[in-house]
């Protein structure tokens, strides 16, 4: 739709952006309101709102967020990535928006204590396209974009559980033979860290590369330790991806999909596996319109139902974003202007700032739960169903299921993202993290940069700045691990990994590298028969940023 303002004012094309994630984040139709020709300004006005949002002055005494950004096209070219002002927006009544430091952009949240929902009406962002290089009369298109995220306080934290998980973080002074527990280690600034097997400084309980620690030596004060508060996405749904390839072109989408963008309409865009949805472990993206060879890029969307209508209520919109790879997972944070993990702020994310136990999992317990089945499939509101009713329905010490995830042997693939969740469940019921974030164990492993080798120790933090190679890669990030994901790591574990796996501490693949879009095959015995898995798309990935 056009809205022609004056013939000497930008000539705006505004696309509505609605998202529908397991929160409901809905952005409205945007605008632009109140141009400044004479220092080249413009307001982007928009409603924004989701569901099941806090602010608590208890513990954890954080809140959750929006970090919404901008792009922009003039005329017929490609997405950009809209510079924004680091003062003067406008904040609805209720809310509060905090500019990054780079004018990437806003976060947007509740001003006082209070949960449920919110909707913040004529949010106003001011948008200096002077900087952009942005005409005044340009015919221009923007697109708003929102990312639920949480706020993770600055806090000293421990990492390690004092128990025995493999490659667990301690605190020195321990040894393999030694055959008794570990100790936990107290991370309390930025600075910098020794490494090394005496007391008083980060070691781990060695026992391979893929879960070293790295050479003795000093971890910079550079390196992301999470003591330093940040913000980290809420989870990551196939609805985000979506969006994400939908402002790439061609040539980007051929990179961040295994099928080509002008494959025919239905093919699915992660994984070449064909046939019953759940044999492509539940990721319904597909090609909806395809693309033209080299220039015009596909139009993406999700038909879990394999209907071929796309995005209906039950497509798997909300299902946890599986298939990524290391390299996927960098471009879409450096396309959103956000940045890789640290597995020490993996670990601060799940545990906060209270005392550990033992082999404690991230919704703060070290019990397992089994689950038989999902209702209302691929739909907002999917939801699991527990053995006999019960959520922690333990089965004799069988691989079993644990909050956030499922399996071996039962269900065996992905589910919603923050499906645990209700009105009524707990932490531990829900599967949530000290924070409140959303499906860290269980459900897919989250890649973290690791302190297991030289390269990832060489992460300083630095944020993607929105703008991809023409080839869809990450660029501009060179302390990032690049596209060979030497640097990278796993932690949290996967529907199809037993649930040790899961344990906060458990850092047996944190420095494995792969650079692939889907896990190892695995042989397992079901009713005594070898059951051969094959690949299976149990990568997923999540960005952060550091809070102002």
């Amino acid at each position: 739709m056009f809205n022609f303002i004056t013939r000497h004012t930008l000539y705006i094309m505004v696309l509505i952006i609605q998202h529908s994630f397991c929160n409901n984040l809905n952005v409205t139709t945007p605008s632009l309101v109140g141009q400044n020709r004479t220092d080249h300004y413009v307001f982007i006005k928009f409603n924004i709102g989701w569901e099941n949002s806090w602010r608590v002055s208890a513990e954890p005494g954080n809140w959750d967020a929006s970090w919404v950004f901008v792009k922009y096209k003039v005329g017929s070219g490609d997405w950009q990535h809209a510079t924004l002002n680091l003062t003067g927006h406008a904040a609805p009544s209720g809310s509060i928006i905090t500019p990054s430091f780079d004018g990437k952009g806003i976060f947007v949240y509740r001003n006082g204590i209070g949960s449920g929902s919110v909707n913040f009406t004529e949010v106003k962002l001011k948008w200096n396209y002077g900087a952009d290089s942005v005409t005044d009369n340009a015919n221009i298109t923007v697109k708003v974009f929102g990312i639920e995220m949480v706020y993770v306080a600055t806090d000293s934290f421990f990492v390690g559980s004092g128990g025995t998980e493999w490659g667990t973080f301690t605190d020195g002074n321990w040894w393999p033979d030694s055959g008794s527990n570990t100790f936990p280690f107290k991370i309390t600034s930025e600075s910098a860290l020794t490494i090394d097997h005496s007391k008083g400084n980060l070691w781990s309980s060695l026992t391979s590369a893929n879960d070293s620690i790295g050479p003795i030596g000093t971890l910079s004060a550079n390196f992301p330790k999470g003591y330093k508060g940040f913000y980290c996405m809420k989870y990551s749904s196939q609805e985000q991806y979506v969006d994400f390839l939908n402002s790439l072109t061609y040539s980007q989408q051929q990179t961040r999909t295994t099928s080509a963008p002008n494959s025919a309409a239905g093919t699915l865009a992660m994984t070449t596996i064909s046939g019953n949805i759940l044999s492509a472990d539940r990721n319904g993206i597909k090609i909806k319109t395809s693309g033209t060879s080299s220039t015009v890029p596909a139009i993406y969307g999700c038909d879990l139902n394999n209907n071929g209508i796309f995005n209906e209520s039950d497509d798997g919109q909300n299902i946890s974003c599986n298939w990524l790879s290391w390299s996927d997972g960098i471009a879409f944070s450096d396309w959103s202007a956000l940045r890789p993990m640290s597995e020490l702020e993996f670990e601060k994310a799940c545990r906060g700032p209270i005392n550990v136990f033992q082999y404690e999992r991230p919704y703060g317990s070290d019990a397992v739960a089994h689950v038989v089945g999902i209702a209302n499939s691929g739909r907002a509101d999917e939801s699991y169903i527990p053995a006999n009713g019960v959520w922690n329905q333990f089965i004799g010490g069988a691989a079993n299921i644990n909050a956030g995830g499922v399996q071996w042997g039962y269900l065996n693939y992905p589910v919603r993202v923050g499906v645990f969740a209700t009105v009524a469940s707990s932490r531990i019921t829900s599967g949530a993290t000290y924070y409140g974030i959303m499906d860290m164990a269980g459900n897919l492993w989250e890649r973290v940069v690791t302190i297991g080798n030289l390269q990832g120790q060489s992460f300083i933090g630095t944020h993607g700045n929105g703008v991809l190679a023409n080839t869809g890669d990450e660029i501009g990030n060179s302390d990032w691990p690049q596209i060979d994901a030497i640097g990278s790591g796993f932690r949290g574990g996967a529907f199809n990994y037993d649930s040790d796996w899961a344990r906060t501490s458990d850092r047996d693949l944190a420095a494995y590298a792969n650079a692939g879009r889907y896990g190892e095959s695995h042989i397992i015995t079901s009713n005594n028969q070898q059951v051969q898995l094959g690949f299976r798309g149990n990568f997923g990935f999540r960005g952060i940023r550091t809070a102002p």
